[in-house]
């Protein structure tokens, strides 16, 4: 490329640095820009002093190189007190969510082995080389705040980065939250009960909590009792008896219940992955099946966004939004989740492991305007959607989890805010409360104010990245 001979050369790019300060030589290179485009000079005048910590030098020099032959334009730039490209207004807010029981306790037992972790690391002078430990501790309690199925799955690191022995306890830990709670014993009594259940389930349900006739089918929820109500009330119900250290019981028939013995209901023709029991016993002319309702499918992160998305749909149908994670895995449920919450939802899960095709075909079907009054639901992954995309049908974005670099979660929700845009953006950032996340905020806010495109040697980065754990770890 650099030998492509031409009488003018444009160059058009929005990240002329990606990673270091020399990223910006290959471009002085392909203008020919001398004396710059040589190396040797450019080495002498930009990198040696870089590497040398004498920063302010080699920026000085960079900014004289760039002077006159660079034209920046930006969103925000404006001319004669009017913007230079006229967009709707955009609309960020922070939403903190509260951790259930089980998240807590959880997230409570990682947060304990992570600074532990850490604290061994400072008194040894070595935290250096406890940095990958660390860095897995980190990605677990993220995973937490996500949903408690991202652990142990296939983020899980190999045994130098976490012993055999601390892998146990976990599964150990794991194994005796899940014993504390009420359930089935096993398959064979899952069956049994589902058996009897559909016998009792009537055409017109209501539930006594709400007394909402009839109970909608994606809300419907079936104790082993017999009894239906929707699946918000049985829960909320639930939980208030939990907070008062009372024994749960079935609002109707007061017999013994817990949300691990629960059942939904689900069309025949819904689509979504589950958990299936294919009996003899289910007739070939129900619209409906039963299946066994599993509480920590839904985390508390997923079910405000199905609140969101709820409201959405009631208030605008027949609109689009965008929800960004950096978790494939954690899309996956998402979408199960989703699938499952209303019949309104329509789904699309957009990560890298699409080609190329069916990407566009997924894109195309996305973008086509909705008359049914239902409501377009874009999942995408943070780095397959951060670049190169216009989304600019739909006007919603939630960002499920944050990322360390503020850039990239701007770039991704700038796939919805730019020209073409014809609605206000409005974006909803889910942050655990009290939270390793909310602390990652903070390094958000401190790389925005000292800037990150500017990044130092292997060794400096490195050393950075040590001072942004030792804020996570801030009391």
């Amino acid at each position: 490329m650099y030998e492509l001979e031409s009488s003018r050369k444009w160059i058009l790019t929005g990240t002329p640095i990606v990673n270091r300060l020399d990223d910006l030589y290959s471009l002085a290179k392909f203008l020919e820009l001398d004396p710059w485009s040589n190396f040797s000079y450019w080495k002498t005048f930009v990198t040696l002093p870089f590497e040398d910590k004498k920063v302010s030098q080699a920026l000085d020099v960079i900014k004289s190189i760039l002077e006159p032959i660079f034209l920046r334009r930006t969103k925000s730039q404006k001319k004669d007190g009017k913007p230079l490209v006229e967009l709707p207004s955009k609309e960020v807010v922070i939403e903190e969510i509260k951790f259930n029981d089980d998240e807590e306790k959880l997230y409570q037992w990682f947060k304990d082995r992570a600074y532990h972790s850490f604290a061994e690391g400072m008194k040894s002078g070595q935290l250096l080389r406890r940095y990958t430990q660390i860095l897995t501790h980190i990605l677990r309690l993220r995973q937490v705040c996500c949903h408690v199925d991202l652990i142990g799955g296939a983020h899980e690191m190999d045994d130098e980065v976490i012993d055999n022995e601390e892998d146990e306890d976990m599964r150990k830990f794991l194994q005796s939250m899940k014993a504390t709670h009420v359930k089935y014993t096993n398959d064979t009594e899952v069956k049994q009960t589902m058996y009897k259940l559909y016998d009792k389930i009537q055409e017109e349900n209501e539930c006594s909590i709400c007394t909402q006739i009839p109970i909608a089918y994606h809300e419907m929820t079936v104790t082993p009792c017999g009894h239906t109500f929707c699946l918000s009330c049985i829960l909320e119900h639930l939980d208030f008896q939990s907070e008062l250290s009372k024994e749960k019981l079935c609002p109707n028939c007061r017999a013994p219940i817990s949300k691990y013995q629960l059942f939904r209901i689900r069309k025949q023709n819904t689509s979504g992955k589950m958990i299936r029991f294919h009996t003899k016993e289910e007739s070939e002319d129900r619209d409906f099946q039963l299946y066994l309702y599993d509480p920590n499918r839904s985390s508390s992160k997923i079910q405000a966004l199905i609140r969101h998305l709820k409201n959405l749909h009631s208030q605008v149908p027949n609109s689009k939004a965008v929800v960004f994670s950096q978790f494939s895995s954690y899309l996956d449920i998402i979408e199960t989740e989703l699938k499952l919450a209303s019949d309104d939802f329509i789904v699309f899960k957009f990560d890298g492991r699409l080609n190329m095709n069916d990407r566009s075909k997924l894109l195309e079907s996305f973008n086509k305007p909705l008359t049914n009054g239902k409501i377009a639901i874009l999942l995408l992954s943070l780095r397959a959607g951060g670049v190169g995309l216009n989304l600019t049908t739909a006007s919603r974005a939630f960002m499920m989890d944050p990322w360390w670099s503020p850039s990239v979660e701007d770039q991704a929700i700038d796939r919805i805010h730019r020209i073409g845009q014809n609605e206000t953006v409005k974006v909803v950032r889910f942050i655990m409360e009290n939270s390793i996340e909310t602390k990652m905020l903070k390094i958000q806010d401190l790389k925005k104010q000292i800037g990150e495109a500017v990044a130092a040697e292997e060794e400096e980065r490195r050393q950075r990245r040590i001072e942004e754990i030792q804020i996570l770890f801030e009391e």
